[in-house]
């Protein structure tokens, strides 16, 4: 029986989780908090763009971000989520690593967690604010159905 690890995230908060077998308990790996993805883009700062003076016609133009101060923000935790996870899974080369959060947040960690296709699940549900009795009753049912389709 395979190892996974469960990560489960939102732009404000991540656990990973060892699960060892079927029916075992869920351990707790790891708890990142990120106080800039509970806040509104608002209470950042200022996204404003700054200004400056076109060609020879006096002309003013904006510069404007790709980013909001939010997406940085979260580009940033998922990168920090990416730091803490790599030396678990190299702990653990065939456990086979299961990201649980909403469309948007699973985006950005694929395109931080640089691992093949087969060693990732996806289980596109947000369940980063259930409480935790809550949490582990869906990540045992997550992990079954998961375990369910690889066979």
């Amino acid at each position: 029986m395979n190892t996974h690890l469960v990560l489960v995230a939102d732009h404000a908060s991540a656990r990973v989780f060892r699960v060892p077998g079927v029916e075992a308990d869920l351990d707790e790996l790891i708890r990142l908090e990120n106080p800039a993805g509970h806040g509104h883009e608002r209470d950042l700062g200022s996204s404003a763009p700054g200004r400056g003076v076109g060609g020879g016609d006096g002309r003013r133009t904006a510069f404007e971000s790709a980013h909001t101060l939010r997406q940085h923000a979260t580009e940033l935790f998922v990168r920090k989520i990416a730091r803490e996870l790599a030396p678990l899974l190299t702990r653990e080369p065939t456990a086979k690593l299961v990201l649980v959060a909403g469309p948007e947040m699973l985006g950005e960690l694929r395109g931080h967690l640089d691992l093949a296709g087969e060693s990732r699940l996806e289980w596109p549900h947000n369940l980063a604010n259930l409480p935790t009795s809550d949490l582990r009753r869906r990540l045992r049912q997550a992990v079954a159905e998961l375990r369910q389709a690889a066979d």
